[in-house]
């Protein structure tokens, strides 16, 4: 099974449980992946797990009895998304970790508006501004941050709210 992890956490007797989501032609399929191991993945990565088919509380699942048998294919750190890649597809990447690039539009007191060089979609980017003020509008950035629905807007966003989360200048504006 291979897919994108959109959630994962540990269990209490030191497993792990990964629910990781693939889009093959378009048609979007989920599962889920029971390591009975400790795991290094975190949400954007692209896995592939290798085990047992089995039912478990009325849901299908694979079992996986070595963390040697979830492979990460790719980081979720070295791939960057263009914003309308994000905008046609949001079902793809909700839940996860993404990587983009972007123009700072507007800035407010926690958050901004961040536009691609066409200027032709934009996404609302949610921050701790007491961590994040080295960016004005204009600037060049890249942001690394969580894909996520937020209900209060309506409205697809990124948050950056995890540590590895950052937001950095590239060209000053």
């Amino acid at each position: 099974m291979e897919g994108t992890v959109t959630e994962h956490h540990a269990t209490t007797y030191g497993g792990h449980i990964i629910n990781i989501r693939d889009m093959d032609n378009n048609n979007i399929s989920e599962a889920i992946v029971f390591v009975e191991e400790t795991t290094t993945v975190e949400y954007g990565d692209i896995i592939q797990a290798t085990g047992k088919v089995q039912r478990y509380n009325d849901e299908w699942e694979v079992v996986v009895n070595q963390a040697r048998f979830v492979e990460i294919l790719q980081k979720w750190e070295n791939i960057t998304f263009p914003i309308w890649q994000l905008a046609e597809n949001p079902d793809k990447y909700i839940g996860i970790n993404v990587n983009i690039t972007g123009l700072v539009d507007r800035d407010y007191d926690s958050y901004f508006y961040l536009v691609d060089s066409n200027e032709e979609h934009t996404i609302i980017i949610y921050y701790d501004s007491s961590k994040f003020q080295n960016f004005s509008q204009g600037d060049n950035v890249f942001v690394r941050g969580q894909f996520v629905y937020d209900e209060d807007t309506l409205r697809f966003v990124i948050n950056i709210n995890q540590q590895d989360h950052v937001i950095s200048v590239l060209d000053k504006g």
